[in-house]
């Protein structure tokens, strides 16, 4: 089973978008991986819990490198062209449907 820091660096070594990311948001995540790997291997009871809290930064850093599944859907949603009318576009919005 690979670990939470090494399954990190694969993500961020295959991330298409890496060049664009700022090495300030990447930083941060290395840290935050070895802590969460460390309390999985070493940590027991409320100090493994307490580590676990920071799995959302994790995935945060992950989802600003569009690396989760979720976000690469959301980026392509955006960026994909609306068609239809004002009225169609507005409807969508508001019922969480494409137009």
């Amino acid at each position: 089973m690979a670990g939470i820091v090494e399954a990190f660096e694969e993500t961020v070594g295959s991330c298409e978008h890496a060049e664009e990311v700022d090495a300030a948001l990447i930083e941060p995540g290395r840290p935050t991986a070895a802590r969460l790997q460390y309390a999985v291997e070493n940590a027991e009871g409320a100090e493994l819990t307490k580590t676990l809290h920071l799995m959302p930064h994790l995935m945060n850093v992950l989802r600003e490198m569009r690396t989760p599944p979720a976000a690469r859907v959301a980026v392509s949603t955006q960026a994909a062209p609306r068609t239809g009318s004002k009225l169609d576009q507005l409807r969508g919005e508001l019922w969480g449907q494409a137009s």
